[in-house]
């Protein structure tokens, strides 16, 4: 069970848990830290990007690239597996050679998986190694290829480096906002948003906007945010709320706002959800993506997000995931906690520390089995042998 501080069992005895525990197959990846992640719900496949391995040396940032079918649960390693290439040059050396090149080592990149021409591509966008990077990097899953996407000529001058910014693909735009001028302590939040079309001729990305500042009413909330869902069709994103300083170990959505970003007219807007007693409190961690109920499909409101956050156990200093579902439909706007998921995870005494949802329908929970072990003190919750070994799969229904 992941704590903050300790990774100390306490005593209490629960009954056996609800939940059916699985093995991972395949080769699968270091539970590491700061590690990026995105899901291909039409493919069926999760990937997982850096993060600081386990154990000595948990400064230094990685390059692995791991793949999950989610149907199997079968880990692939892609880190030496991938072809550097130069679409848009098509004489060059390297599309030529079609040399298999690792991916650079950035800590807190954007990473997000969109569809392009049907065709699923991540992108990269900015992060750390050395200095911060402005670079935008595009890794075409299905062959197994990757590249710098450079910027065209006709569009604006790109913006400065960023560390940790937030990228949401949308039709053929990326969408970019916040991020930091540098990396941990030295650096400071930008207030702003960019826009960039990718274009799938020449394989390069225009930008259209640049560093757009937010408005004031967003700006006086002087927040960062973490996460970015599309919703509506591609219509609107829902911006979910960050750490604006990191010596402080957890926030609650109800003094950090969610916000939807509306893509037509490029406007903002705070959410006012009721229930506000239920907002996530005490929040360490969590994944955000959105959600429509199957069974309900149909009904116009039935659009939403689920948050899954790792919040502290009753009046204990462990952390479990817990569910909530946020209604967007204006007008009804609401947050219901879904189920008791930090009830059941305890029971199991387990360490799940990844969440993704597998088919709509379906909750994935992923980490090792039993309390970390062998762990150093830099993070003792996480030891050097540490792996995502364990899943578990919890259809939505039963929650």
């Amino acid at each position: 069970m992941p704590t903050p501080t300790s990774n100390q069992r306490t005593s209490m005895h629960c009954p056996r848990a609800n939940l059916l525990v699985n093995r991972c197959r395949g080769a699968v990846p270091n539970l590491a830290s700061l590690h990026r992640t995105s899901e291909d719900p039409r493919g069926g496949f999760l990937y997982l990007y850096g993060g600081l391995a386990p154990g000595p040396g948990q400064e230094i940032e990685t390059a692995d690239f791991y793949r999950c079918e989610t149907e199997t649960m079968m880990f692939t390693d892609l880190t030496k597996s991938l072809v550097y290439t130069t679409p848009g040059d098509p004489f060059s050396r390297a599309q030529k050679e079609r040399t298999i090149k690792p991916l650079p080592r950035l800590s807190e990149p954007g990473f997000t998986l969109h569809y392009i021409n049907d065709h699923p591509i991540i992108f990269l966008f900015g992060g750390y190694n050395e200095r911060p990077s402005s670079a935008l990097i595009a890794i075409e899953t299905q062959h197994q290829e990757w590249w710098y996407v450079d910027d065209d000529p006709s569009g604006l001058a790109p913006g400065p480096p960023r560390v940790n910014p937030v990228i949401i693909g949308v039709g053929n735009r990326l969408f970019i906002f916040g991020g930091y001028t540098d990396f941990g302590d030295h650096g400071t939040n930008y207030m702003s948003y960019s826009i960039a079309e990718f274009q799938p001729g020449t394989h390069k990305c225009k930008w259209i906007a640049v560093d757009v500042p937010y408005p004031a009413d967003i700006l006086a909330l002087n927040q960062t945010f973490d996460c970015g869902v599309a919703i509506g069709g591609g219509t609107m994103i829902v911006l979910t709320p960050g750490r604006l300083d990191d010596a402080v170990d957890h926030f609650n959505f109800l003094d950090n706002k969610m916000v939807y970003f509306f893509i037509t007219d490029r406007t903002f807007r705070i959410a006012r959800p009721t229930s506000k007693e239920i907002l996530p409190k005490e929040v360490h961690w969590y994944y955000a993506c959105n959600f429509v109920d199957p069974q309900a499909a149909w009904r116009k409101e039935a659009a939403s997000i689920l948050i899954c956050g790792w919040v502290p156990y009753r009046d204990t200093p462990h952390l479990v995931p817990q569910l909530w579902r946020f209604f967007i439909y204006p007008g009804e706007e609401r947050v219901v906690e879904v189920g008791k998921l930090g009830e059941e995870v305890w029971k199991l005494d387990m360490d799940l520390r990844w969440f993704a949802m597998s088919n709509m329908d379906t909750l994935l929970l992923l980490g090792q089995k039993g309390d970390p072990t062998d762990s150093d003190d830099e993070n003792p919750d996480i030891g050097p042998g540490a792996k995502y070994d364990t899943y578990v799969k919890i259809p939505f229904k039963v929650l």
